[in-house]
């Protein structure tokens, strides 16, 4: 799998800002702010090799809760956006450096069809 496109959030650091990996594949890469605590998607607790992360809710703002099997994205709050996904166990190999407060995971497209919009408005892409 190779990183094709990237959507960010705006970010004060530049550094850690939530992103979007469009792919040549059929995933899409979600790195955000990884969640320890229970809170949706399904209050946690999913399936090994699944996490939860949080996005800015800026970079989704069309986002509808949505389940596909163990993949699931939820309203967390005003702000954020929770999506469960599978665990990408080595970002790195992907070019996708991570801070340890930050999880980067695969979710089908299907999972988020808002970004339909997005990818059409290709400024927000880098």
């Amino acid at each position: 799998m190779r990183i094709t496109r990237v959507l960010r959030s705006d970010c004060p650091s530049g550094i850690d800002c939530d992103r979007i990996y469009d792919t040549d594949g059929d995933d899409l890469a979600v790195q955000g702010r990884t969640v320890h605590d229970s809170i949706s998607p399904s209050e946690s607790g999913g399936p090994p090799g699944t996490a939860v992360v949080l996005v800015a809710r800026t970079l989704l703002p069309d986002a509808e809760p949505v389940a596909l099997g163990d993949e699931e994205i939820s309203s967390a709050d005003n702000e954020d956006v929770a999506i469960r996904g599978r665990v990408v166990s080595d970002a790195a190999s992907l070019g996708i450096r991570t801070p340890p407060h930050e999880s980067v995971l695969l979710v089908r497209r299907a999972l988020l069809p808002c970004l339909a919009v997005a990818v059409s408005a290709a400024d927000r892409w880098r």
